[in-house]
């Protein structure tokens, strides 16, 4: 199965331009509402509680989530980044203990930022 990778960028613009969150699911009387806390603007009248829970939630919860995968894929490149310096076959001169210490630097970076 082929994956279409996402513009995550595009993605968080798109998060960003809606109506400032956060979005509050609110009881009506004939359906929920999704609106904003301050004017009680209504984002979405629902029927079904889950699916406005879950449009509530989108508002903070896409962008946090795109904005990790973004620094992931990032400190992934980063890591290939290290891990190319250790090819022992395009750095034949470079001595294990120092491969040692790059790849121990590489993953207490990782576990910092985690």
């Amino acid at each position: 199965m082929s994956e279409n990778k996402r513009d995550l960028n595009a993605d968080l613009t798109l998060c960003e331009a809606a109506t400032a969150g956060p979005w509050f699911k609110t009881d009506g009387i004939h359906a929920l509402y999704v609106s904003t806390n301050a004017c009680m603007d209504v984002i979405a009248e629902c029927e079904v509680a889950r699916d406005a829970t879950f449009i509530a939630e989108a508002r903070t919860g896409w962008p946090h989530a795109i904005r990790r995968a973004m620094a992931a894929e990032a400190e992934v490149e980063r890591l290939r980044a290290v891990l190319e310096q250790m090819d022992d076959r395009k750095n034949p001169m470079m001595p294990r203990s120092q491969m040692a210490r790059i790849a121990k630097e590489a993953l207490d970076y990782a576990t910092r930022k985690g």
